[in-house]
């Protein structure tokens, strides 16, 4: 006996009350829980859809569906940031590893036309920068969503921002200028990180908006 579609919106309702709020891990629950709930009333037909839901929602154990959350976070999160892994290494093979050495070669030699103050300023404004464009690009998508979406959440966006500090710390007083070479890799290093960052975000966004069409806006921003 297939579900109506009021008992399909109630197990939305449900899911929604027993916190879980990503349109993507509702659509799959639903889709288990009507085929057990089917599976249920078609093997006694005088179990009602109510005691049939909450006989499958027992199956979950006493965590519910916080493991499934938990579970399905955690996997995307790594699925994510191997993404991140994979752009970020595309800048050491060819042909973008001629744009990588061009820029360091740019850094260093500016370095050697700047004061250490100068290079310290310029390193955190570059990665301050960098930090802007990644929240902005991150805003625009999430502004183009009418739903949460796990698949777009936990993206890697800050692993690197304590040894970016540390790094600094080790290059202050007025002896970064001395160290080109530092100085050029840290600026690289900023610039192959948020790139990489935006473009997971962008190839996220084209994944979730073929996949779940039903959770962005009708006109695109």
């Amino acid at each position: 006996m297939a579900l109506t579609e009021k008992q399909i919106e109630e197990l939305f309702r449900f899911c929604e009350k027993k916190f879980v709020r990503q349109y993507d891990l509702q659509l799959e629950l639903v889709d288990h829980l009507a085929e057990r709930i089917e599976e249920e009333m078609a093997a006694d037909s005088k179990l009602s859809f109510e005691d049939a839901l909450q006989k499958v929602y027992k199956g979950f154990g006493i965590f519910g569906f916080a493991h499934i959350v938990q579970d399905r976070s955690n996997m995307l999160y790594k699925r994510n940031k191997k993404l991140w892994w994979a752009q970020v290494k595309s800048f050491f093979v060819l042909p973008r590893i001629l744009l990588t050495l061009s820029l360091g070669l740019v850094f260093y030699q500016a370095a050697g036309y700047m004061s250490g103050d100068v290079c310290g300023i310029v390193l955190y404004v570059a990665w301050l920068s960098g930090f802007i464009f990644q929240i902005r690009a991150l805003r625009k998508f999430q502004k183009s969503m009418t739903k949460s979406l796990m698949l777009t959440q936990n993206l890697p966006g800050t692993t690197l921002i304590t040894p970016f500090f540390i790094m600094q710390e080790l290059f202050s007083d007025n002896t970064l200028s001395k160290y080109p070479l530092a100085f050029s890799i840290l600026m690289v290093i900023g610039v192959i990180y948020h790139a990489a960052f935006i473009v997971v975000v962008k190839n996220v966004s084209d994944e979730a908006r073929k996949l779940y069409p039903q959770a962005f806006k009708l006109a695109s921003l």
